[in-house]
C-alpha cells in the first residue's frame, strides 16, 4: 500500500476558476467552457429546432410562466372599420407574403389574377359577407355566402371571376356611389360570362352550382348598377327549372331559403312579380291567448316592454315572436358591456331538418298592406332594416337587397296600417323613424324626407315632441349609438313639415302626404297598391300577383342575349 505521504495519480483534474493558484490558461478554458454550454442552453429553450434535441420537463415556475405574446396579424388596409368580429369561413389562400403584399401562394384560383382580385376577395370575405348577418340572425338561417358561394368562387372559373367582378363593383360604389363600371369590373364580367357559356355548352347534364351561382351574381352586379338590358332574373329560374326546381337545389334547402329571400326582397323593391311563384300556405299560424305560459311565456318575456305589450294582447303569432326575441337576446349582448362576447349564437339545425325559406320563417311576410296582419309585416320588416342599422350605422346597409326591398314596402304600406290599440300606435311609431332615417342616409334625402314627413306629423300629433319620441322609442328595440342620428333625423323632418305643411284638415294632409311619397318612389307600385285598397279581396289580388308564372327564356336564347 502507500503511504499517507506519497502523491497518489487521479484520472480527472478539478479546476476552480477562483483559485489563485491556477494559471490564465486554464481561467480561459473554463470560462470559454462555460459560456458556450450557456449559449447552447438558451438558444435551445428560445428557439427550439427539430434537427436538435429540445429541452426536458420544466420546474414548475417555468412550465407556468407566461409566453411573449406575439403581435397580431393587422387587418386589411381597405376596411378600417369592419368589426373585429372573426367570421366562421373556409380557409382562404389569399395571405400576407413578407413583402407585405397579398399574394396567392400556391396558384390555387380557378381564373385570371389581376391587380383587384386580392381586394375584391377581401371585401366579400370582409364586407360583403358579414352584411348579410343582421338578416340571417333574425330568420335563424346559415350564411350561404361562405357556406355555399365561397368553395364555388374557389373552385370554378365564372363563379370566380362573377364573385371578382361584384365585390370590385361593390367596393367602388362605396368610395363613389355614381360612378359607371371600372375596367376592371367589365373585365371580370366578360370572363364570368364566357366562362359560364363554355361551362353550359360542354355540360351534357343539368347546370351545377357553379352557373346558377353565377346567373345570380350577375343579376345583382346589374341591379348595382340599375342594368337591365340582359334580364339575369329570367336566367336565374331558367337555371333553377333546368336543376329541377327549388327543391332539388340541395344544401339542406340552404340554397333555396337564400333565393327565395332574394326574390322577395327584389320584388318588394322594383314592384315586378316573383320569379317562384308559390301556392298559399296551407299551414295554419298560430296566434297565442292569455294567460300564457310555457315557452310562449319565455319568448314574451325577452322582448322590449313596448313589444312586449303588442304581444300580451295576442296580436302577434308565434312566429313572429320567435323572431322577436332573436334579434331582442342578440341586442341586450350586445348593448349589455358586462358581456364581451355579441358574437351571434350559430344557427344548428337538427339531424333530417333542412332549413326553412323565409315564407316558412314568418308566413305574415305574405300579406297585402291592408290585411289585419300589416302590423305583423310591418314590425318584421322594420326589425330587418333595425339589425342592418346596428351592424353598421353609417348607412352602408343601403346597399343590401333585404334592406331597400323593406324601406320600400314600408314606405306603401305604413301610411295605410291603422292601430288598433295604443300599443300598436306606439309601434307604428317607432317603425316610421326607422323608415324616415333611413331615408335621410339616401343623397339626397330632401323629397322623400319632406313627403313622408306630411304624413307622419299629421298622424301622429304626439310626435311633435322630441321627448315623446324618444321615451316612446326607448320602450322598443333601441340600440344607443344611434340616438343621436334619430335626434338628428326627427329635427330635419319636423322642420321640413311646419315649413311646408299646407293649412288642410289632418285628413288631406295625410292622403296628401302619401301620395306624395308614393309617386317619388314608384308611381306603378302605388297605383296597384291603391287599388288593391278597393278591392273587397284584398289577399285575392295579392294571390294573383305572386301566381302568374314569369316568362321563361330557352337556354340558347338566353346565352345568345348574355353573350
Amino acid at each position: 500500500m502507500p503511504k499517507a505521504q506519497d502523491n497518489t495519480t487521479t484520472e480527472f483534474t478539478f479546476l476552480n476558476y477562483d483559485n489563485p493558484d491556477h494559471n490564465v490558461s486554464h481561467r480561459k478554458a473554463v470560462k470559454s467552457h462555460v459560456s458556450g454550454k450557456y449559449r447552447t442552453n438558451v438558444r435551445l429553450q428560445t428557439h427550439p429546432r427539430y434537427a436538435l434535441p429540445h429541452r426536458g420537463s420544466l420546474p414548475e415556475n417555468e412550465a407556468t410562466r407566461a409566453r411573449p405574446r406575439r403581435n397580431p396579424r393587422p387587418a386589411s388596409p381597405i376596411l378600417p372599420e369592419v368589426s373585429t368580429r372573426q367570421w366562421h369561413r373556409p380557409l382562404s389562400p389569399v395571405e400576407v407574403g413578407f413583402s407585405g403584399f397579398r399574394v396567392d401562394q400556391f396558384k390555387s384560383f380557378p381564373g385570371q389574377i389581376t391587380p383587384c382580385v386580392p381586394k375584391a376577395l377581401d371585401y366579400y370575405t370582409q364586407a360583403i359577407s358579414p352584411m348579410m348577418e343582421p338578416f340571417l340572425l333574425a330568420v335563424g338561417m346559415a350564411n350561404p355566402l361562405m357556406i355555399w358561394m365561397y368553395p364555388l368562387i374557389l373552385s370554378h372559373e365564372s363563379a370566380y371571376h362573377s364573385a371578382v367582378a361584384l365585390s370590385q363593383a361593390s367596393l367602388e360604389k362605396r368610395h363613389a356611389p355614381t360612378a359607371i363600371a371600372s375596367l376592371e369590373v367589365l373585365h371580370h364580367r366578360r370572363k364570368a360570362v364566357s366562362a359560364f357559356r363554355k361551362e353550359l355548352l360542354a355540360s351534357r347534364g343539368p347546370p351545377d352550382d357553379a352557373a346558377l351561382m353565377t346567373v345570380l351574381t350577375l343579376a345583382c352586379l346589374d341591379a348595382l348598377f340599375r342594368d337591365d338590358r340582359v334580364n339575369n332574373r329570367k336566367g336565374l329560374a331558367l337555371i333553377v327549372a333546368l336543376k329541377g326546381g327549388l327543391n332539388n337545389l340541395g344544401m339542406r334547402g340552404l340554397v333555396k331559403a337564400f333565393l327565395v329571400h332574394f326574390d322577395y326582397f327584389w320584388m318588394l323593391e322594383t314592384g315586378d312579380s316573383t320569379l317562384f311563384p308559390f301556392n298559399e300556405r296551407k299551414s295554419l299560424r298560430i296566434y297565442p291567448r292569455p294567460p300564457f305560459e310555457g315557452d310562449v311565456l319565455s319568448l314574451i318575456e325577452t322582448l322590449p316592454p313596448g313589444i312586449e305589450a303588442v304581444a300580451r294582447r295576442g296580436a302577434l303569432g308565434i312566429d313572429v315572436l320567435k323572431i322577436l326575441s332573436r334579434v331582442s337576446t342578440f341586442l341586450l349582448s350586445k348593448t349589455d358591456h358586462r358581456r364581451h362576447d355579441s358574437t351571434p349564437p350559430e344557427v344548428r339545425l337538427p339531424n333530417g331538418q333542412d332549413y326553412p325559406d323565409l315564407f316558412e320563417v314568418c308566413a305574415c311576410l305574405q300579406s297585402s298592406p291592408s290585411t289585419e296582419h300589416s302590423l305583423e309585416k310591418n314590425l318584421i320588416l322594420a326589425v330587418i332594416m333595425f339589425s342592418f342599422d346596428i351592424h353598421n350605422p353609417g348607412g352602408a346597409m343601403s346597399k343590401v337587397a333585404a334592406y331597400r326591398g323593406s324601406r320600400q314596402e314600408l314606405t306603401k304600406s305604413v301610411p295605410l296600417t291603422v292601430p288598433r290599440s295604443a300599443q300598436e300606435r306606439a309601434c307604428l311609431i317607432w317603425i316610421w323613424m326607422i323608415v324616415l332615417r333611413s331615408w335621410s342616409l339616401e343623397i339626397p334625402p330632401a323629397l322623400r324626407t319632406l313627403a313622408l314627413a306630411k304624413a307622419f306629423f299629421a298622424e301622429f300629433a304626439e310626435s311633435e315632441s322630441w321627448t315623446t319620441v324618444e321615451a316612446t322609442m326607448q320602450r322598443f328595440f333601441w340600440y344607443p349609438p344611434l340616438e343621436e342620428d334619430f335626434r338628428r333625423v326627427w329635427a330635419l323632418t319636423f322642420d321640413a313639415y311646419h315649413e311646408t305643411a299646407p293649412m288642410a284638415s289632418g285628413t288631406e294632409r295625410v292622403d296628401m302626404g302619401f301620395i306624395n311619397a308614393a309617386q317619388l318612389l314608384t308611381p306603378s307600385v302605388h297605383a296597384e297598391s291603391h287599388a288593391a285598397l278597393h278591392e273587397s279581396a284584398g289577399e285575392a289580388t295579392q294571390k294573383e300577383v305572386t301566381s302568374a308564372l314569369p316568362p321563361i327564356l330557352t337556354l340558347e336564347t338566353y346565352l345568345e342575349e348574355v353573350h
